[in-house]
């Protein structure tokens, strides 16, 4: 079954629009919401130093990169063996997004591809949803601060380029999140419904 992740800059609303599909479809067994920083027990112990605590642009990355492979090997990988279409709140993409191309790190790019095919060898995103947003549109709709939201406007625009730089590298739908929640959470939901049709016949 697929593994799928939705991805964004701040204020993309990807965390929202998760939430409202984690409800709408709580009673089905076949389908696993989880997120990054976290969604492994390790993970979640690194998620709060990961948002809460500036740290290096290093140690952020080597952080990331060590809660993605037990994210994925003890969570993802089994979830999708089973049968289950697994959807992650971030995942390597913005690894490349903020630590590479914001923090202006090109030195890392190439470690990002290996740690990226060593992860692979247990298993890789089939497709990504990008939630395209303006950074000026996003941070004014951003609720929930941390120490990435609070950088300066440069830093979101290399965030943002950073995504459609990734994107050129794999499988992947781009949705324009400047709309209205509705509208983009309706074509969310069509995008999902595209990769996993099974979506549609169960929850009709």
């Amino acid at each position: 079954m697929p593994f799928v992740v939705v991805d964004g800059g701040e204020g993309a609303g990807k965390t929202t629009l998760l939430s409202f599909l984690k409800e709408r479809f709580r009673e089905r067994d076949d389908l696993i919401f989880t997120r990054e920083p976290g969604g492994s027990e390790f993970g979640e112990e690194l998620r709060s130093f990961i948002l809460n605590k500036k740290g290096t642009v290093d140690e952020q990355f080597f952080a990331f990169w060590i809660a993605r492979l037990d994210h994925v090997q003890s969570l993802i990988a089994p979830h999708v063996r089973e049968g289950k279409l697994v959807i992650s709140d971030r995942f390597d993409s913005s690894t490349f997004a903020y630590q590479i191309k914001a923090a202006k790190r090109p030195d890392l790019e190439p470690l990002f591809w290996k740690a990226r095919q060593m992860v692979g060898n247990t298993l890789l995103p089939d497709h990504y949803i990008h939630l395209d947003v303006d950074p000026v549109v996003g941070l004014a709709r951003e609720t929930d601060r941390n120490h990435f939201s609070e950088n300066d406007i440069n830093f979101h625009v290399a965030v943002s380029n950073g995504f459609k730089e990734f994107m050129k590298h794999v499988p992947h739908s781009t949705i324009d999140a400047n709309r209205s929640r509705e509208e983009v959470g309706n074509e969310l939901l069509h995008a999902i419904k595209k990769i996993y049709p099974e979506l549609v016949a169960r929850s009709s």
